[in-house]
């Protein structure tokens, strides 16, 4: 077990929120998650000085539970470089972002790509939604919690309790977006909720695309 159930604890990849090079990380980092239980969240942390179509980050997380939230960038700071989230297995009790969060009426922004994977036998158990952009808490002033282009696939037998985003939570992309809802296995991929290429509660500024090849939508497709 890791952390508490404050929702300050959280493992970083990085800077939280710094905003100079000398407090960033400006290498590739990875993490692989096997199991265990995390009662925080996870991290993707901050870079500075890197060139948006840099991967920066690359989070695997293949068995266990986080109860709070995964995100792959900063929190309410600028962020750099594209970030790749793979999840293939555990229980998520918590809202899962391919961007920034921004907590408070900071924002946040992530000039880079995203590219969220949700497959294998994942479960998310919360309401809270899967989001290929950054989670805000707040509607804020325009141009927070954004990131470039997203690219979000939902798959094999994940189940997942409520809505899939190619955008953001009061956050969008300022690209394209694209969505993919690709099931299969014994227990095909289930979504409770509805698909959308764009937002929740936020514009989209490129074209969003949402594919379904296979599984189940209880909802609808936009």
């Amino acid at each position: 077990t890791f952390g508490s159930s404050n929702s300050e604890t959280e493992v970083y990849m990085g800077s939280v929120a710094a905003k100079t090079s000398t407090t960033n990380c400006l290498l590739k980092r990875e993490l692989e998650v096997l199991g265990g239980s995390f009662l925080g969240g996870i991290s993707g942390g901050v870079d500075y000085g890197v060139e948006a179509e840099t991967e920066i980050l690359k989070m695997r997380i293949k068995g266990g539970t986080v109860n709070q939230y995964v995100y792959g960038s900063g929190q309410y700071s600028a962020a750099f470089g594209s970030r790749k989230t793979i999840i293939t297995g555990g229980n998520f009790n918590c809202w899962i972002a391919g961007g920034c969060y921004g907590k408070n009426e900071g924002g946040g922004v992530t000039d880079g790509d995203t590219y969220l994977y949700f497959g294998g036998k994942a479960n998310q158990t919360s309401t809270g939604g899967i989001f290929g952009a950054g989670y805000g808490d707040y509607a804020t002033d325009d141009g927070y919690y954004t990131v470039n282009k997203s690219f979000v696939v939902v798959a094999d037998e994940a189940q997942i309790a409520g809505n899939v985003f190619g955008g953001g939570n009061n956050g969008y992309c300022t690209d394209d977006t694209e969505v993919w809802v690709l099931g299969g296995g014994k227990n095909t991929l289930a979504v409770s909720g509805s698909v959308f290429g764009g937002a929740n509660k936020a514009r989209s500024e490129g074209e969003t695309t949402v594919t379904m090849k296979n599984g189940t939508v209880s909802g609808s497709l936009y």
